[in-house]
Formats: C-alpha cells, sequence, structure tokens
C-alpha cells in the first residue's frame, strides 16, 4: 500500500516541491532547470514517471487518486511519500485551479560526460536542438520521436533550450521525456565531432533552396547511415557556425509563398522518411 499521509495545511514545508508554481520566478526555475526536482501533472504523466527509472520524490494526490495509483506505487519504494489534500486545499499549495488529481515531484538526473558516451553509442539516430525555447515544440520533438522512430533515438540539447523538465514540455511530450535518452552539449559546434567520431552523418535542416530536397537523401541515404538531425530555433533557423559545419544540408520542399514549418512538424516529416519505426 502507498505511503499516504494525510495533511490538511496547504503550506505544509513538506509539500515544498509544489508551492506556488503559478509565480513567475518559480516557472522561470522550471522553464531553465535551475531546480533539483521537476514537477509531473496529470494521471498518464505521473505513470510515465513511475513506471521510468527516475527518482520520485513525492506524489501529491486528492483522496480519490492516491488508492488509484496504489498499483503503479508498488513499482517504487514504500517509502515514497503520498501527501493527500482535498482538492479545494491544493489550489493554496501550488497557486492554480488544481483538476488534474495528481501531481508528482522527480529528481532531476545529472548527465556526466560518460553518460552521454554511452548514448551516442546506443543510439541509431540522435536529434540536436540549438535554443529551442519553445516548450510545445521540444516536448513535441520528444513525442515525435517516441512515436515515429522508437526505440534508438536519442535527444541532444544545447543551452538556450527550454528545459525537457519543464512541467509543461513533459505534458506536451506525454511522458515520453522519461523514455527517450536526452543529454545537454555546450553547443552545436562541440557537440559534431563527437558525432562524427560515433560515425554518424549530420544533416542540418533549412528552408533555404540551395539545399538538397528531403527525398534525394531518402533515396540516396548518406553514408555512414547512422543519422544526426539539426534543427534550430524558432526565429532565425540554426546558426551560420552550425549550418556550415554540417555534413548535408537539406530541405522539406513547401508551397510556393510559404518560407518555413513548425520546428516539431519538420522533425516528424525527417523521422518518418529517415529514420521510421523498425529501420535499423
Amino acid at each position: 500500500m502507498p505511503n499516504c499521509i494525510n495533511i490538511t495545511d496547504p503550506r505544509d514545508p513538506r509539500l515544498s516541491d509544489y508551492f506556488d508554481l503559478s509565480d513567475p520566478a518559480t516557472r522561470q526555475q522550471e522553464f531553465t532547470g535551475r531546480r533539483p526536482w521537476f514537477i509531473c501533472e496529470g494521471e498518464i504523466i505521473v505513470r510515465s514517471l513511475l513506471e521510468s527509472n527516475y527518482p520520485v520524490r513525492s506524489l501529491l494526490c486528492t483522496p480519490g487518486k492516491a488508492q488509484a495509483f496504489s498499483q503503479a506505487l508498488s513499482l517504487r519504494s514504500a517509502d515514497t511519500p503520498v501527501y493527500v489534500l482535498p482538492r479545494p486545499l491544493v489550489e493554496g499549495v501550488t497557486g492554480f485551479d488544481f483538476h488534474r488529481g495528481v501531481l508528482a515531484s522527480g529528481a532531476r538526473p545529472e548527465v556526466t560526460t560518460d553518460d552521454l558516451a554511452r548514448i551516442l553509442s546506443q543510439s541509431r539516430a540522435v536529434i540536436l536542438l540549438e535554443e529551442i525555447s519553445n516548450f510545445d515544440n521540444l516536448g513535441s520533438v520528444f513525442r515525435n520521436a517516441a512515436c515515429l522512430a522508437g526505440p534508438g533515438v536519442a535527444v541532444l540539447l544545447t543551452p538556450g533550450c527550454c528545459d525537457p523538465f519543464y512541467r509543461k514540455a513533459i505534458r506536451v511530450s506525454m511522458g515520453h521525456v522519461f523514455r527517450t535518452p536526452h543529454a545537454q552539449v555546450s553547443s552545436v559546434a562541440a557537440a559534431l565531432p563527437l558525432l562524427r567520431a560515433a560515425g554518424f552523418t549530420t544533416l542540418a535542416f533549412t528552408p533555404a533552396h540551395s539545399a538538397v530536397d528531403l527525398e534525394h537523401v531518402v533515396l540516396h541515404p548518406p553514408s555512414p547511415g547512422r543519422l544526426a538531425f539539426l534543427f534550430g530555433n524558432e526565429g532565425a533557423g540554426l546558426t551560420p557556425q552550425a549550418m556550415e559545419s554540417a555534413d548535408i544540408k537539406v530541405r522539406i520542399p513547401m508551397a510556393p509563398g510559404t518560407d518555413s514549418i513548425n520546428i516539431a512538424t519538420s522533425c516528424a516529416i525527417a523521422l518518418y522518411r529517415l529514420c521510421p519505426v523498425g529501420s535499423a
């Protein structure tokens, strides 16, 4: 049975991980990954966390949800606290109207240089994101990677990207951030030699007409066959240094009068055409 702890004071210090989540300063800390923990909200996302290898600090539930999570919590230590509050009190903890019934706090992992080397050695494809600050796009990239390419695809992020453990990015990813290997690199320039040494061909995606059409790459796959997809931010795209350093510049053909498509959409198309589920 879960370690349920009934709480009646919304400012109980044991709930401090969940305090004032709607406060702008708190949200900025979450967005930039400056807290040693992250917050998940909603039944599907919390179950994904519980089924993952990530440490769980605690759960915050309304009374009806605590029992519903008994089986999922059996995967965890019996000491994992489950704080139970009536729904009307939870808003006093979080600062917003609480209607999903459950929150969880997870411990942020530290990724070392050895972890990065392991991720690259075990991946058949890598998505390298440069300064992707939109949490919808970033969360969707993780969901795309899991759904369209499956196991063996990793994500690398440069500084300036939204933290993948930002609460809203986790929600958009539908919890796939817990299933998709990922790590931060200091820059694209620093990552490219590591990718090449691990046997990856780097593809920089751009709307420039001078780039090679995606279908040409599909018909004439590069060698080595392990691919790294480079995507730039929502406004300026990839930096000139990243663009020039890539092995191949690739464009997705678009209708006349349009000049770009959403980063997450571009990633989905690229994965579907070049790295589909079940491919070697």
